[in-house]
This record gives C-alpha cells, structure tokens and sequence, in this order.
C-alpha cells in the first residue's frame, strides 16, 4: 500500500532507524537494566529498549518490498550513540535537528 500512496507523489524521503551498537537507548548498554524501563539520561527520559536497528544489520534494513526507487533523500535516526531520536525534524533533547527542517530542494 505505502508504494502505490509514494507513487503519487513527486518528492518522497523515507526515516530509518540506524543505531551504533552500544547505543545508549538499548537496555543491553545500561547493566541490570532491562528493555522498557524508564531511566533518565543527560536529563531526558528514557525508554530503555531491546537492541535493534542497528547501523548494517539485517534488522536495520528497509522491508524488502519497500520500493526506494522514488525515494528523494532517507533521514537515518538515532545514529548518535548518547541520544536516542524519535521525531524525523529533531533528537530527543529537541533542539538537534536530524537535518530535515534545512532540506531544501529545486521543488519547480
């Protein structure tokens, strides 16, 4: 359904989650913590999660029936090890852009 919606559009940019291993929002990187505890980290809440998406790995990939033939750009997240990102326009401490506000293209 998504190819045939990203079909009818001109510009299409995609979001991936690509974590460094270690990454600060996996339990797995805080001892005696497990997936889906709150912590707070650099004064953020935090959800600790299960290690995935990370940067190369299978788990990081897009669906393999995702067409990226269309795709204009790709906004990869949470590639900083220290802070986690949820938004596509900036990281959790809501003032570091992913760098999609500053896109601009030839949109004519």
């Amino acid at each position: 359904m998504i190819n045939r919606i990203a079909a009818k559009f001109t510009f299409v940019a995609a979001t991936q989650d690509w974590h460094p291993p270690a990454h600060v929002s996996f339990a797995s990187s805080h001892p005696g913590k497990k997936p889906y505890e709150l912590m707070r980290i650099r004064g953020l809440e935090q959800v600790l999660w299960p290690d995935h998406c990370v940067q190369g790995s299978r788990g990081a990939e897009f669906h393999r029936e995702l067409d990226v033939r269309n795709l204009l750009f790709i906004i990869r997240k949470g590639t900083n090890p220290k802070m986690d990102s949820y938004s596509t326009f900036l990281e959790n401490d809501h003032r570091t852009s992913t760098g999609l506000s500053g896109f601009s293209g030839n949109w004519a």
